[in-house]
Formats: structure tokens, C-alpha cells, sequence
């Protein structure tokens, strides 16, 4: 009986906090909604343009032996221009975008 009710207790608490839970984690993230990558852009064109042609450069053995294996390739050059658009950012750690 008193395991039935501290359960009660406890779903009664949760299903209470949980909208003030919700409303806290939308306000702490808040200033990712509207701005996900930044207010303005954290490079020149020309720096990711260089990025890009940079990485483009890399070369993955693991991937190309698993195309050969699967018979189909992506074509590099629809991949490359889909990458600086999406890929190509501003960071610490090497750019990689065969994953």
C-alpha cells in the first residue's frame, strides 16, 4: 500500500512539473530557435569556399572499398557542392563529411 501510493504521490508530482520542466528546457533554448547557426556568418565566402576545396581534397579508402563492394558510387561533385552548403562550418576539429 505505501509503494502504491508513493507511486501516486510521484505520478501526481511529475505529471505537474513536467509543463514547467517543458517551459524551462523551450527558454534555455530559446536563442536557438529563430539563430541556429548565429546571427551572421562566422567567415568570409571565400574562407568557406576554401574550406570546401580543402576538404574535397580528402580521400576515404573505407568508403570507395565499400562502393566498389555495393557497385554504386554518389557522384563527388553533387556530393562536394551539397556539403558546403551543409557540411562547411567554422570549427576547431578538421571538417570530415563522409560519415
Amino acid at each position: 500500500m505505501l509503494h502504491s501510493l508513493s507511486n501516486r504521490l510521484l505520478n501526481i508530482v511529475s505529471r505537474k512539473l513536467t509543463p514547467v520542466r517543458r517551459k524551462l528546457e523551450y527558454l534555455n533554448n530559446a536563442h536557438w530557435h529563430d539563430w541556429p547557426f548565429g546571427h551572421e556568418p562566422r567567415a568570409s565566402k571565400d574562407e568557406y569556399i576554401r574550406l570546401s576545396k580543402e576538404v574535397s581534397k580528402l580521400t576515404y579508402p573505407e568508403i570507395d572499398k565499400y562502393e566498389q563492394k555495393m557497385g554504386f558510387a554518389i557522384d563527388t561533385e553533387w556530393l562536394h557542392e551539397l556539403a558546403l552548403h551543409t557540411q562547411v562550418v567554422i570549427k576547431k576539429s578538421p571538417l570530415c563529411y563522409a560519415h
